[in-house]
């Protein structure tokens, strides 16, 4: 079958929309991960600057779009300088090309657009076993790629509780007058930490694609004895990336019933019908000092009593290597692994990682 590869045009969406949605990941429980209505809105707040590249066949053919990667760009600290990094993510082959140079066709596009030094990252789900196989398997077409640790989202369900609770703590949402002392702590906290995203808090006076959705008062502010300790955003974007059930397998789905009259009495995380979308709050840029994770289970369980009582779970991740990641054990959950490489076009430019600094994830920027 011939391919060609071409940057996405807004016109594109509908193609694009539908090779998501038939294309789901594998697993006990298949998640199909979506972005009605628009693509391009979930591209531009995975990356900055959004770089989506199609794989369909000729004009001469009857035209059929049987791929998708975006290798946008976006800025992280890494070793504590502010660096702009590809992020290749999104990428779907509809399983008719699946075995075929179609991959090749798409590593060797992003061969082209970057530099020998330039850096990518890439998150791979750990039941995406075939895809994890190819990403680790030396191959000429292939990018040098170093494993950098795994990522273990939680989506977090149960009621609050009043173990997690203290007379010297305060959370809050944050107001427009907040602004200048969050961004100090991100701009202080922020180059600490391995991978860490740049923000600039005054595009929430006027949300650009990167803060789609959200406004000041989604984020919470943490105050120990007065002093702010920490933050995080909640971000509801159901309105344009959706997590949706595309099937289960056979133990699953005989438990299901019985799973879900459970949940409704624990207030435990139901599972929706094959078609149904799963219903959470995702916690995002988080950073609390010294990763203190008595804190994290204080922003959790506030969050559980206030804004995440509207949905069945609270989702957030971190990297295993990440202290905070011992906080959302302490809660009923179910939990997502993912392993995350950095790569590039040149092993003489692979570069050094800090291990010092506590690498950070983002699971709403994923």
């Amino acid at each position: 079958m011939k391919l060609e590869v071409s940057r996405a045009r807004p016109d594109d969406n509908g193609d694009i929309l539908s090779l998501l949605s038939s294309n789901p990941q594998p697993g006990a429980i298949s998640l199909s991960f979506e972005r009605s209505p628009n693509y391009f809105h979930g591209a531009a707040i995975s990356a900055e600057d959004p770089d989506v590249y199609i794989l369909r066949t000729p004009e001469t053919d009857a035209r059929s779009t049987l791929g998708i990667f975006n290798i946008g760009t976006r800025r992280l600290f890494i070793n504590g300088e502010l660096r702009r990094v590809r992020y290749l993510h999104d990428l779907r082959l509809d399983p008719r090309v699946r075995g075929t140079r179609a991959l090749g066709m798409a590593f060797q596009t992003t061969r082209e657009l970057m530099t020998e030094d330039e850096l990518f990252q890439a998150v791979v789900l750990e039941e995406n076993h075939s895809f994890l196989a190819t990403m680790m398997r030396p191959r000429r077409m292939m990018p040098d790629l170093t494993a950098r640790g795994s990522i273990e989202t939680s989506l977090i369900h149960g009621r609050a509780s009043r173990k997690f609770r203290s007379p010297s703590v305060e959370i809050r949402p944050a107001t427009l007058d907040d602004l200048p002392a969050m961004q100090a702590l991100l701009d202080e906290e922020g180059p600490r930490r391995q991978f860490f995203h740049y923000h600039d808090l005054d595009e929430l006076r006027d949300p650009s694609p990167w803060y789609r959705a959200l406004s000041v008062s989604d984020y919470y502010l943490i105050f120990e004895d007065g002093a702010l300790a920490g933050l995080a955003g909640t971000w509801d974007q159901k309105p344009f990336k959706q997590t949706r059930v595309a099937g289960y397998s056979k133990p699953v789905r005989l438990s299901r019933p019985l799973y879900n009259v459970w949940a409704r009495v624990t207030r435990g995380m139901p599972l929706p019908r094959v078609g149904g979308c799963l219903s959470y709050l995702t916690l995002h840029t988080v950073v609390i000092r010294d990763h203190n994770r008595a804190l994290l289970q204080m922003l959790i369980n506030a969050l559980l009593q206030g804004p995440g009582r509207h949905y069945d779970a609270l989702a957030c991740g971190f990297f295993t290597a990440d202290p905070l990641s011992h906080g959302p054990r302490a809660f009923p959950r179910r939990t997502l692994l993912s392993h995350h490489f950095i790569g590039t076009w040149s092993r003489d430019h692979r570069p050094w990682i800090d291990p010092a600094r506590v690498p950070h994830a983002d699971i709403a920027r994923l």
